[in-house]
């Protein structure tokens, strides 16, 4: 046979790698084969590893691929790797505030949106468990649990949830993931059957109640363009009594104020915020 080196190390394949070669046309010798299986082996379980110790970023993505382009893997087996890559980023994503907003055929206030809307059975318990099956629709205010026949339908505020953890329910014979949610007062709290990804749809949950909770700015609020997000507003208004910080006016006319202005870089935060009335804003202008 000819001459054929491996494609990742350079040296020459032997008398069986060159025959493995001419059946499925991997021309990497035995060893190089075997640190890349060992490689795609541990990879999950290290992706995991970082993302709990939130070390998942782009420096860490391009290791990965770039090792991965040098051991030469097959186009699959990269394909599942970056998979898997693309699921943890949403992951991460979502932590960070990036809820997606979609359209719901239920109504909201004015100032609410959705943000996720999926099938799930409420585990009501009394002396005997009593299953609802319906819908959890997730808003920037509260999740509502809407049932299929209408009785049994909950509203819970995200500012009563104490805390929200991965569980299980046992029904026919087998268990099925579940959503326990622990509410601090009113009604709503138990277990939800989940019949979309669980740790996803717990993240997204942990990710509203923080939002709502001010334990998360989400990144939208750090843009300097677009509108002053209500609930910045709200928390804006109560800080300052409703009054302009300047004359103390509380009448019609008052204003949502950015101390470092948008065109110096100002951001839609709490803390850039202010309230002044009218003639206090036009007099205050564009300076900081």
């Amino acid at each position: 046979m000819a001459c054929v080196v491996c494609a990742v190390c350079g040296k020459e394949l032997n008398f069986l790698d060159k025959v493995g070669q001419a059946f499925t046309g991997d021309n990497r010798c035995s060893i190089c084969k075997f640190e890349a299986r060992e490689y795609l082996r541990k990879l999950p379980n290290q992706i995991e590893e970082y993302f709990q110790k939130e070390m998942f970023d782009k420096v860490f993505v391009d290791q990965i691929t770039n090792k991965l382009r040098v051991l030469k893997v097959k186009p699959n087996e990269f394909q599942k790797i970056m998979s898997i890559i693309s699921y943890y980023q949403s992951l991460l994503d979502l932590s960070e505030g990036k809820v997606p907003t979609i359209k719901v055929n239920v109504h909201l206030d004015s100032d609410e949106k959705a943000h996720f809307s999926i099938r799930a059975t409420y585990c009501k318990q009394n002396k005997s468990y009593k299953l609802i099956n319906g819908r959890l629709i997730g808003t920037n205010k509260k999740m509502y649990f809407v049932a299929n026949d209408g009785a049994g339908s909950l509203t819970i505020n995200w500012n009563n949830v104490g805390k929200v953890e991965i569980s299980s329910f046992y029904i026919n014979n087998k268990n099925m993931p579940a959503i326990n949610l622990m509410v601090m007062r009113g009604s709503g709290g138990g277990k939800y059957i989940i019949y979309n990804d669980i740790r996803y749809m717990k993240v997204f949950i942990d990710t509203l109640v923080r939002l709502w909770k001010r334990q998360l700015v989400t990144w939208k609020e750090n843009k300097v363009t677009g509108s002053i997000p209500e609930h910045i507003k709200n928390e804006v208004f109560k800080r300052d009594n409703g009054k302009c910080v300047y004359c103390g006016y509380s009448g019609a006319y008052i204003e949502y104020d950015h101390k470092i202005p948008r065109s110096k870089g100002g951001q839609n935060t709490i803390d850039n915020i202010q309230l002044l009335c009218r003639k206090c804003n036009l007099k205050k202008g564009d300076r900081l």
